[in-house]
């Protein structure tokens, strides 16, 4: 090789260093991207890395700046938040507009959860989330009871056509019923504080079938109506009341589950009311799980915006902006609503709305706890409402008269936003904000504590 050639070869290398680029590019770049310093692996204390840190890979504990959960390492969790505050799990106080990965076992509201569930509550759990109804001690051994119930799915009698054809999935559901005027019942305890799902139905030509949850009616499934979803929170002992109420209707159990005894528990289990806020604010309708997992309860709705009816064109066309979340009752019911209680005593905000305009539509209503506080009219999609509400008390978003279809777009607390203008926000203020909140009445020693340091100079310009 010449010496011309390695002067050649040199070059390029040397310039191939310089080409490297120091942080993640929209685009693929010939030369690799250098990890940061201190990027891999957790932390005790918060660390970002810019808002396009998770584009070097995933993050680990307390580090930032992560957009969605798969932005973090298996088992953590990217928690969202607006303005500066603290972390689950971390030291130090987040930058303005970052977010970071945290492990959601360490909360207080999971290690409270976690101490009320012994392993037996765990272990019935999971055998009644198994949903196995292939025979009827099966069924009795997993907790569930039969009262008054004369003819069933297991018993030799109903095995004839006409039933068969109308209630069974094999061994994928339960089907019986009291024969006669009296009612029959099938019943189980909830095993641990949870929210539960459960699918039934009735399979017969009259009647109504009926759930209770701790002797509140959660559910009516028709003549005609083999498969009607209601979600519901239970604590630890409540009594599942499945009943075929109504001369000659048919109990048609699909299946139960309680979510709490799921992979991903600590998505279910109360939080803090500052973790509430936080969950609640971010308005991820993506899910009917993820809005269970803050709180959201429907009541009374068979349609929405996640069940395989919501996807139909000419629903999501009127109703759909990708962020937010609809849904309807197709029949009659006493109370069609997504409820939630409120974490906190404070100014709340809804956006929320109409969308549906064919003739006969009815206006969509909020009320907080049985009061009336905002009404959108047929075809208004975007209704914004502030009112005040107190710790606990019920925020119920209606769908009432005829077909009307509720669209609800967020949901926001005054009192969760933090005041980012404290002394202890003050490394991540920038010019203008430091000529907002900088006061001269406060020692010098309480901002250096926070790392903010006199610059010399007694004018506020910002260039």
């Amino acid at each position: 090789m010449t010496k011309f050639a390695v002067a050649i070869v040199a070059a390029a290398v040397g310039s191939a260093e310089a080409r490297r680029t120091k942080a993640p590019t929209p685009y693929p770049t010939r030369y690799p991207t250098d990890l940061p310093e201190g990027f891999a692996g957790n932390s005790n204390t918060l660390k970002s890395f810019g808002l396009s840190a998770h584009h070097f890979g995933t993050l680990g504990e307390c580090k930032g700046d992560c957009d969605y959960d798969r932005h973090c390492a298996t088992g953590l969790k990217c928690f969202r938040r607006n303005t500066p505050g603290t972390i689950t799990g971390c030291e130090g106080v987040s930058k303005l507009d970052h977010d970071y990965c945290y492990d959601p076992k360490k909360s207080e509201a999971y290690l409270a959860f976690v101490a009320k569930i012994t392993a037996a509550d765990e272990q019935k759990c999971k055998v009644i989330n198994a949903n196995d109804f292939s025979s009827l001690n099966t069924m009795v051994a997993s907790g569930w009871t039969s009262t008054g119930v004369t003819h069933h799915h297991h018993a030799g009698p109903d095995a004839n056509k006409r039933v068969g054809a109308g209630c069974s999935n094999g061994n994928s559901n339960w089907w019986g019923w009291k024969s006669g005027s009296g009612v029959g019942k099938m019943e189980i305890q909830a095993p641990m504080d949870s929210y539960a799902e459960i699918d039934v139905g009735n399979c017969w030509n009259a009647g109504t079938v009926r759930v209770y949850a701790a002797g509140t009616e959660i559910l009516a499934a028709k003549v005609g109506e083999g498969s009607e979803k209601a979600y519901f929170s239970v604590k630890k002992g409540d009594l599942i009341s499945v009943r075929d109420e109504g001369a000659h209707s048919i109990m048609r159990i699909n299946s139960l589950k309680f979510y709490s005894c799921m992979a991903d528990a600590t998505a279910h289990v109360a939080r803090t009311a500052t973790e509430q806020c936080e969950a609640i604010e971010a308005n991820d309708f993506s899910s009917i799980q993820k809005m269970l997992q803050v709180g959201w309860e429907p009541i009374g709705i068979h349609d929405h915006h996640h069940a395989e009816y919501g996807n139909l064109p000419s629903d999501g066309a009127r109703c759909n902006t990708g962020d937010n979340w609809w849904g309807v009752a197709r029949v009659s019911a006493p109370l069609v609503a997504m409820e939630i209680d409120s974490p906190v005593s404070s100014t709340a905000t809804i956006d929320f709305g109409g969308c549906w305009t064919n003739a006969g539509s009815a206006a969509v209503k909020v009320y907080v706890d049985g009061k009336e506080v905002g009404s959108a009219a047929v075809g208004v999609g975007s209704k914004v409402v502030s009112f005040a509400v107190k710790k606990g008390e019920r925020i119920s978003v209606r769908d009432e008269g005829a077909n009307s279809v509720m669209r609800l777009n967020s949901l926001t607390f005054a009192s969760c936003q933090v005041d980012s203008c404290t002394p202890e926000f003050c490394s991540t203020w920038n010019c203008d904000m430091w000529c907002k909140c900088f006061e001269e009445s406060t020692l010098t020693a309480v901002y250096e504590s926070y790392n903010c340091f006199d610059d010399g100079m007694d004018t506020c310009e910002c260039k």
